[in-house]
């Protein structure tokens, strides 16, 4: 967006490298970091209600954080 508002040749520069193979790669990762950090966020917030403290719960919504990712 900040390419996008500084200058058209800026934008095209950043479109360009973020459409090539490492760009994409950035960028699924970036979502992958994203959609992980919602989850265990999730899971922090069951853990402040009390809930889940058992070892068992521990690590079955550790494995449903990352089957979340």
């Amino acid at each position: 967006i900040w390419a996008a508002a500084y200058s058209e040749e800026c934008f095209s520069a950043i479109q360009s490298a973020l459409a090539s193979l490492p760009g994409q790669v950035v960028l699924v990762a970036a979502s992958l970091v994203f959609y992980f950090k919602l989850a265990t966020g999730l899971r922090h917030l069951l853990w402040d209600t009390g809930r889940a403290f058992e070892k068992r719960d521990i690590n079955r919504t550790g494995v449903a954080a990352i089957l979340f990712t």
